[in-house]
């Protein structure tokens, strides 16, 4: 319990802090219900109040005072109804009859209006209305002041942001500004609604927060918990405000209280968020983060936490920032800062899984600008391998490059002619690099040079031949022998020959109208030369060279479509896909030729489709490899789709996967057969249940399992998972409110109940 008593104190503090006002009280002036001098006016339709035509028509004589009145409300005021009264002594106006009073930006609609000239004051019965902007309230009496805008609504009720707001007694109190007593919030359009929160004593700040207290949550009227007190944000968009905290018991933690949060939106650009992490085990966690952006010239995230870890009693913290920011045009600064005091700690706090399991954490710093085909970069960086315990860095790296352009280039308004296709490209990149262990630390650096030709062209219109060349310049600042700045000279040339053949028949087969044959031959030759003692070169990333080769490679593809008609469209199908590959290695002196590498596809329907992977000895005919995967995909509707209402068109009934692979070993591996398959379906209207697993026949046993349960209860949504892999498992469930999914129960809050 000893989070519940957390939570209580720090919802007491926040109370003290925020207490809501006391409940604002109105005044204003009664009407009796007899007097001395009336005047009825019959309409037969609502009409826009003329009431200085009214009284000349009704009343031959009045005092100056009560025509100047009369002038000042007609310029302010509007008012219509069936049936007007006009109180001339009082001074007061009775509207029957779907009755209108408008001043200003605020309209108030009722049966019956009385209104007071003097005092501004609205009495409305019967259904009234009052709307002021966007602002609607309603309920069974209203007594509202148009000047001070301030009044009292009985059984009142009004749409918020996120949801509908009830209460017995309204006091609207300042602009945007409600003291309710026994007032109820929902989401929920049913009425009655599925669930309220009720409370004695309310204060609404419009397009801000409801602060309550106590509160009880009711699920259809039966109470199922209360505490002191609560606030619910209904504003629009991103503002401030506290966020819900996420209670739980961990084997490490202990019991804890995570994301007690407070997120202030500093202005239109920034913003900053506090939060506090209390654990039973450990302390106290404090984490600041900030957000910036100005697009489209600056943004940027930054965040850092800071505990003294009672359990190992160490101080442990980290360190966070991403930074972007456009100094000038197509000049561009980024950063990036990762840091923090230990290897544990992301395994210790945080909770994404990606997040633990990464070792590797990386800072830098870079400048990069970029030209009409041209591009430049500046970087230097930190990366610390927090397992093996090494840091490497490089103070700096900056590299350069051309994109790739014509040598000769094409003459305005004339077709690219043969001469006018070779291409060349450059880049380069000159990299200090400090490599630093337990023990030792190693500084080299070097300069790359990267030259790429390539030629295109096309013979006959039919057929596409490429030869292309890359040089490789590199100097170092030593080699292995300690011989200083040597330079390393490397090239590597290829040629690729390819053409296509189309091929159509002149009928088809019932809805397949024609078929179309495509066939892919393509022929290259990949050439570089041996290096002499490669291996003195230190690695420095890109300034490697290419390895030494020398092959000719060859393969052929072959694609079957057909074309169907459905619904006067016409669709274009896969139907086999072939393709078959082999090598040939001049520099080795037995079995030069690759292992034959075929695949096959095919794909007739969406529903299903199968891939065979095989490879060959052409020397034995042994089979060296052999893959099948077949996958069948079915969905559809149990009932007729008008039996109930769906959300979405893509919400279907039911969906089920199957895929089954398998593969052949070959030498020492072992044989593989395994099923996938699942299902997902809507057993009803607002009932989910999703399945899935994984066979191996080999072991004989089921290797992973998950489920899921999906229940719409129309205002919440209910989810429950289950997962089991190998020998452990692990669950989860959750009930949120749809449209304001930071309230939810999770399994964490019966952490101490449950496993």
């Amino acid at each position: 319990m000893k989070r519940v008593f957390i939570i209580i104190i720090i919802l007491s503090v926040f109370l003290v802090l925020i207490r809501a006002e006391e409940e604002g009280e109105i005044t204003g002036a009664s009407t009796e219900e007899g007097t001395e001098e009336t005047v009825t006016v019959e309409k037969d339709a609502a009409a826009e109040d003329t009431t200085e035509e009214t009284v000349e028509d009704t009343t031959a004589a009045t005092d100056e005072r009560t025509e100047k009145t009369k002038k000042k409300e007609i310029e302010e005021t509007s008012y219509s109804a069936k049936k007007i009264e006009f109180l001339i002594d009082e001074e007061l106006i009775i509207l029957s009859g779907s009755a209108v009073t408008q001043h200003k930006d605020i309209t108030v609609m009722a049966d019956t209006i009385e209104y007071n000239i003097k005092t501004k004051i609205v009495k409305a019965y019967g259904h009234p209305f009052l709307i002021e902007e966007n602002d609607t309230i309603t309920g069974k009496l209203m007594v509202y002041n148009l000047e001070t805008k301030n009044g009292v609504i009985i059984d009142g009720a009004t749409k918020i942001e996120k949801g509908f707001f009830y209460g017995d007694t309204i006091f609207k109190v300042g602009e945007k500004t409600l003291n309710v007593k026994s007032g109820r919030f929902t989401t929920c359009q049913n009425i009655p609604a599925h669930y309220t929160f009720y409370s004695k004593r309310m204060k609404v700040y419009g397009n801000d927060m409801v602060i309550c207290e106590p509160v009880v949550l009711a699920v259809q009227e039966i109470p199922i918990f209360i505490i002191p007190f609560w606030f619910f944000p209904i504003k629009k968009g991103r503002h401030s405000g506290f966020l819900f905290p996420k209670v739980g018991k961990g084997s490490s933690e202990g019991r804890y209280v995570r994301n007690l949060t407070y997120f202030w939106a500093t202005n239109d650009y920034s913003d900053l968020t506090f939060t506090f992490d209390i654990y039973e085990k450990k302390g106290i966690r404090t984490n600041v983060e900030g957000r910036y952006i100005v697009d489209p010239f600056l943004s940027g995230n930054m965040s850092g936490s800071y505990i003294n870890d009672t359990s190992v009693k160490t101080k442990r913290w980290n360190f966070y920032l991403n930074h972007r920011q456009t100094l000038a045009r197509r000049l561009n600064l980024t950063a990036h800062a990762d840091f923090m005091s230990d290897v544990n700690y992301n395994v210790d706090y945080s909770e994404e899984e990606i997040v633990q399991l990464n070792k590797e954490i990386e800072s830098y710093v870079s400048l990069s600008k970029s030209w009409s085909g041209a591009n430049m970069n500046f970087l230097v960086n930190e990366k610390r391998d927090l397992a093996k315990k090494t840091t490497d860095r490089r103070l700096p790296r900056i590299g350069f490059s051309l994109s790739s352009r014509r040598i000769i280039p094409v003459k305005k308004d004339t077709p690219p002619r043969w001469y006018n296709s070779p291409y060349i490209s450059y880049s380069s990149k000159f990299i200090n690099k400090i490599h630093k262990d337990e023990d030792t630390t190693i500084t080299h650096y070097g300069l790359a040079n990267n030259f790429k030709l390539q030629a295109p062209q096309k013979i006959f219109s039919y057929f596409n031949i490429s030869p292309s060349l890359k040089l490789w310049e590199n100097i170092y600042d030593e080699d292995a022998d300690g011989n200083r700045y040597q330079v390393r000279s490397y090239y590597s040339t290829s040629l690729s020959f390819n053409t296509v053949i189309y091929g159509i028949s002149k009928g088809g087969i019932s809805k397949f109208e024609k078929f179309r044959h495509i066939i892919k031959p393509s022929l290259s030759y990949n050439y570089s030369p041996e290096e002499e003692n490669p291996e003195k070169y230190y690695s420095l990333e890109g300034m490697g060279v290419g390895s030494a080769q020398k092959n000719l490679s060859f393969s052929l593809s072959n694609l079957l479509q057909t074309k169907m008609k459905r619904g006067g469209k016409e669709k274009k199908i896969n139907l086999i896909n072939m393709k078959t590959s082999v090598s040939y290695n001049f520099k080795k002196d037995e079995e030069q030729f690759s292992n034959i590498r075929n695949t096959f596809e095919i794909e007739p329907v969406k529903q299903f489709s199968t891939r065979v992977e095989t490879e060959h000895s052409p020397y034995t005919r042994e089979l060296k490899k052999f893959t099948v995967r077949t996958t069948l995909k079915f969905q559809g509707s149990l009932v007729k789709r008008d039996s109930y209402e769906v959300e979405t068109k893509e919400r279907k009934t039911w969906r089920i996967n199957v895929t089954h692979n398998f593969v052949k070993g070959i030498g020492e591996n072992i044989d593989s057969q395994q099923l996938f398959g699942g299902v997902n379906t809507w057993v009803t209207k607002n009932w989910k249940i999703g399945y899935n697993t994984r066979y191996d026949f080999t072991e004989k046993r089921l290797i992973n399992q998950s489920l899921s349960i999906y229940r719409d209860i129309h205002c919440w949504e209910a989810q429950f998972s289950w997962n089991s892999y190998g020998g452990r498992w692990k669950y989860d469930f959750k009930i949120k409110i749809k449209k304001i999914p930071e309230i939810k129960v999770t399994k964490g809050v019966f952490g101490i109940f449950i496993p």
